[in-house]
C-alpha cells in the first residue's frame, strides 16, 4: 500500500513538473529601485539635459535637485576620485582627458564632481512553479533601466558633464538542472560515503 501512495505521488510531481502550476504568483520576484526624485529614464534625462556647461551654478544645482545633502543617492567625488573615474588604468594619461577634466584636477580642492548612479531592476521568475520549487528549470525575467551622470563643478560653476545607462534593460535567464535537487550533491563524495576508504 506504502509503495503504492509513493509511486502515485511520485507521478503526482512530475505531472505537476511537466504540465501545470505555471503562475508566476507563486514564483519569486527581487526588485532594485534606487530612491531618487526620478522615476524614469526619461525624466533623468530631462533633468540632465537642463544642467547647462559654463552656464549651470551650484546653487542652480540644487535648485534642480542635485543636492548630496537632501537628494538620496546622490556621491560628492573630490578630484581624486576624478582621477579614478577617468583614469581608471595607466593605458589613459591626463593628456587624454578634455580640458576642463584635467583642469578640475590640476585645481586640486577647488574642482570636485557629484556622481548620480540609478538603478531600477525587477527580476521575476517565471515558469513551472514545482520545476523552480524542486530545481529543475529556474526562468528568470530582468527589466528595467539604469542612468549614470557625472557632474563636475569648478569653483562653484559646472564645467564639464557626461551621462550614460541603459532606456531599456530586458533579459532572459535560463538554468536547468536535469537532475533537480541531486544536481549539486557531490556523487565523488557520496560514493565515498557508501563504499567507505
Amino acid at each position: 500500500m506504502k509503495n503504492k501512495f509513493y509511486s502515485l505521488l511520485g507521478l503526482s510531481i512530475l505531472a505537476l513538473i511537466f504540465t501545470g502550476c505555471k503562475s508566476t504568483s507563486y514564483l519569486p520576484s527581487n526588485k532594485t529601485t534606487t530612491f531618487c526624485q526620478w522615476d524614469t529614464y526619461n525624466t533623468a534625462m530631462e533633468s540632465y539635459q537642463e544642467i547647462e556647461v559654463n552656464v549651470t551654478t551650484i546653487a542652480e544645482l540644487k535648485d534642480m535637485g542635485y543636492d548630496p545633502y537632501k537628494s538620496p543617492n546622490l556621491k560628492i567625488l573630490t578630484y581624486l576620485d576624478v582621477m579614478r573615474e577617468f583614469m581608471p588604468n595607466s593605458s589613459i594619461k591626463k593628456e587624454d582627458l578634455p580640458y576642463t577634466v584635467r583642469r578640475c584636477i590640476e585645481d586640486h580642492e577647488q574642482c570636485y564632481a557629484y556622481l548620480l548612479s540609478i538603478e531600477n531592476m525587477n527580476k521575476q521568475r517565471e515558469g513551472n512553479v514545482v520545476s523552480d520549487l524542486f530545481g529543475f528549470r529556474k526562468n528568470t525575467r530582468i527589466e528595467g533601466w539604469t542612468f549614470q551622470a557625472i557632474i563636475i563643478i569648478n569653483n562653484g560653476l559646472v564645467v564639464y558633464k557626461i551621462s550614460s545607462g541603459q532606456p531599456k534593460v530586458t533579459k532572459y535567464k535560463k538554468v536547468s538542472n536535469p537532475l533537480g535537487p541531486l544536481q549539486s550533491i557531490n556523487v565523488s563524495s557520496s560514493v565515498k560515503s557508501v563504499l567507505g576508504p
